[in-house]
């Protein structure tokens, strides 16, 4: 026994030395017993965080997946995401713009149909002519009459929206353009005198569809998380650097 320990004895205080020290490392051991177990309940839950998050990106897949496998997202808010991409919410939320934007559609679409023109005026003054109806069911018949035109001309008007939503998103600073020009309050987009029997041709064509298969990949890419990888996706970054050169061409003599 040590110098130390036997004054201690000597004193009555060696027992109690011991006693402290026991109840130190109980008080240690308890402290550690409870660090190890915080230590394992964080581990517990950034597991589960993980896991939730896991889950989480594995349920968006599968929406996603299905949601490609069914149905696209739903062409309306698409169709404004755009709008407002190209004009902002100010013109994308003017009714009366809107009204102008749909009749000039709708008669294009009857022109292009080969639809004769003089039989508008008898029936825009017999509409006119007739009580106010409600705007949702008059929608409705909208929607319900295009789809019996588009059935009478062999045509899938869902298919024919998302082909021209994707190829509006490439010609925004052109419809920019365009509506820049119009004279303000006016119904026309713009002022452009067309001679009589002029018949509009669309150029380019190729290049109008590789880009709507640029924003289909996009979107696709978009929705599933996955874009195309290894070869697919040198060839379509190539495409795109190429047609993106060709469009700045084409942009930069039109403004010359």
């Amino acid at each position: 026994m040590s110098a130390l320990a036997h004054a201690l004895a000597e004193e009555g205080r060696f027992d109690d030395i011991f006693t402290q020290v026991a109840r130190l490392q109980a008080e240690r051991d308890a402290a550690r017993a409870q660090v190890t177990a915080l230590q394992e309940a964080n581990n517990r839950a950034v597991e589960e965080i993980r896991a939730a998050r896991h889950g989480s990106d594995h349920l968006r897949e599968r929406i996603c997946a299905l949601a490609l496998a069914l149905n696209p997202p739903d062409f309306q808010p698409r169709t404004d995401l755009f709008v407002q991409a190209c004009f902002g919410a100010e013109i994308a939320a003017d009714r009366l713009e809107r009204g102008d934007r749909a009749a000039e559609e709708f008669f294009e679409m009857l022109q292009a149909a080969g639809y004769p023109r003089e039989r508008l005026p008898s029936i825009i003054a017999y509409v006119w002519s007739r009580p106010v109806g409600e705007l949702h069911q008059e929608v409705g018949g909208v929607m319900v009459t295009l789809a019996a035109f588009c059935q009478a001309h062999g045509l899938d008007m869902h298919e024919e929206g998302e082909v021209e939503l994707a190829r509006v998103w490439t010609k925004i600073e052109t419809i920019r353009a365009k509506h820049a020009a119009k004279p303000t309050g006016s119904t026309l987009p713009q002022l452009w005198p067309v001679a009589e029997g002029e018949t509009y041709v669309p150029a380019g064509q190729l290049d109008r569809d590789i880009g709507i298969l640029l924003a289909q990949i996009d979107w696709l890419a978009e929705c599933s998380g996955e874009g195309p990888e290894g070869e697919d996706a040198a060839l379509i970054a190539q495409i795109r650097s190429d047609h993106e050169a060709r469009m700045a061409g084409i942009h930069a003599s039109g403004e010359a």
